[in-house]
């Protein structure tokens, strides 16, 4: 088999207002009873994915605008017309020593919002699918990422204070906005 590579974009922006948006979250899931799923084979502290597509989890309806304001954002910077399809959305907090290996999402993008990502926290590593090579993004608090739900990522063992993230799946709309974006190579 041949491989031909194509290059991928990993997109980040910040969250605006993050501070309160923090504080509000954090707020909203220290009262939330979920915690980890024995079945799940991970050592993720507290998530509430079995909660991933209930909109109306009182966080979620909160961040809502924010992140569909680093969503438009994305889709501008792609030339598409509009997400078509949410896949969920849930937090994950990893305490010291937890963590969560290699996997992928489904739908087209997927991403993470570093809701609380003090230093010495680990970033999400990336495996490049055609040469294996790790990588990482260059995150840091505040930061939203978007990318293709097919490449392989983990969230490292923590050995820092507590991290807390959003993740997020979703499908994109199949039209561009402007065909004058797309070149021909």
């Amino acid at each position: 088999m041949k491989k031909q590579v194509l290059k991928s974009c990993i997109y980040k922006t910040k969250i605006k207002d993050h501070e309160s948006v923090k504080k509000t979250i954090l707020d909203f899931i220290d009262q939330d009873g979920s915690s980890t799923d024995s079945s799940y084979n991970d050592s993720i502290s507290k998530f509430d994915y079995g909660n991933a597509f209930d909109y109306e989890r009182p966080w979620v309806k909160y961040f809502a605008p924010f992140f569909n304001g680093a969503l438009n954002e994305l889709l501008s910077e792609m030339g598409i017309q509009r997400m078509s399809q949410m896949h969920g959305m849930w937090y994950q907090q990893y305490e010291e020593n937890s963590a969560h290996g290699w996997h992928i999402h489904g739908g087209h993008m997927t991403g993470v919002y570093y809701l609380e990502f003090p230093k010495g926290c680990p970033h999400t590593n990336f495996i490049h699918p055609l040469t294996g090579r790790v990588d990482n993004i260059k995150a840091e608090e505040g930061d939203i990422v978007f990318f293709p739900s097919y490449i392989v990522h983990q969230a490292p063992l923590n050995k820092g204070p507590r991290k807390t993230i959003i993740s997020y799946n979703f499908e994109l709309y199949d039209k561009i906005i402007d065909d004058s974006l797309v070149t021909v190579l």
